[in-house]
């Protein structure tokens, strides 16, 4: 590059792919909530890909990425090897939530299906921050932070707030 040009600055946030038919997610919500979890983990000005799935998509990742043959939740694929540093404002990989599975298995962790939408982001988001839970103490950590998170974006009103319509493909 030139003299006095400046490379592109990183995507900021959220970028946001759904495969479901008539599920319109709220991309500003999404992106104001998922915002509030970066800033939350000292982040603020890094940024993920979400994608909203269903079963179909969610299994076949599933069994891609971690061998198991079944749709989940929410499947994590972090763009780092390990916990990017305080500040970091660049990519942190990629996050796939399986909406409908979330509807069927709801109630979970939280008592309405955007707070449980939320809960699962933030945990998919520690995953991206390089946080995990192969140990007990590993688990109590992220849990922990999860929560502290959770309880602290739910206070300030960052909850999440889909529009209600059924979803007509299981990808």
């Amino acid at each position: 590059m030139g003299r006095g040009v400046r490379p592109p600055a990183p995507p900021r946030g959220l970028e946001l792919a759904c495969r479901l038919r008539g599920a319109v997610p709220p991309r500003e919500g999404l992106l104001r909530f998922v915002r509030a979890v970066l800033k939350e983990l000292g982040m603020p000005g890094a940024s993920l890909g979400l994608l909203l799935c269903g079963d179909r998509s969610s299994k076949s990742l599933n069994r891609r990425f971690r061998g198991q043959d079944r749709p989940t939740d929410i499947l994590s694929f972090p763009a780092l090897p390990g916990r990017p540093p305080r500040g970091f404002d660049g990519y942190l990989g990629d996050l796939a939530l399986n909406w409908p599975y979330v509807e069927r298995k709801f109630p979970r962790f939280a008592g309405s299906l955007e707070a449980e939408a939320g809960f699962l982001l933030i945990h998919g988001i520690l995953h991206l921050s390089g946080l995990h839970h192969d140990d007990a103490s590993q688990e109590k950590r992220m849990w922990l932070l999860q929560n502290r998170i959770f309880s602290k974006t739910l206070k300030e009103g960052r909850h999440l707030r889909f529009q209600k319509k059924r979803h007509a493909h299981p990808s």
